[in-house]
């Protein structure tokens, strides 16, 4: 669910980039992005924490791709200015 989704806001073009980025995730390293225990800790997981790196679950994921993924997690897109998965893709 988009963070935006939790805190009662509109839910934008963003939410499908971070679906897709945490399917990719669950993908090359077996585990979910967020994770917790009920419904409330897997709110406040997505909301305030970044997941770990893709290359420290699974060390022979591309660079290049465990750093796209990162870009797109809640707390890097609201640190402003464009967003930062697409300027690592440039």
């Amino acid at each position: 669910m988009a963070p935006e989704q939790l805190e009662g806001k509109e839910v934008g073009c963003a939410h499908r980039h971070l679906c897709v980025r945490a399917v990719i995730y669950e993908m090359a390293t077996g585990k979910r992005a967020f994770e917790g225990k009920s419904q409330a800790s897997l709110i406040a997981a997505i909301l305030e924490r970044d997941p770990l790196p893709m290359s420290s679950l699974e060390p022979m994921t591309p660079l290049a791709l465990d750093r796209v993924v990162k870009n797109v997690w809640p707390r890097n897109q609201r640190k402003g200015g464009r967003r930062p998965a697409m300027s690592v893709m440039n």
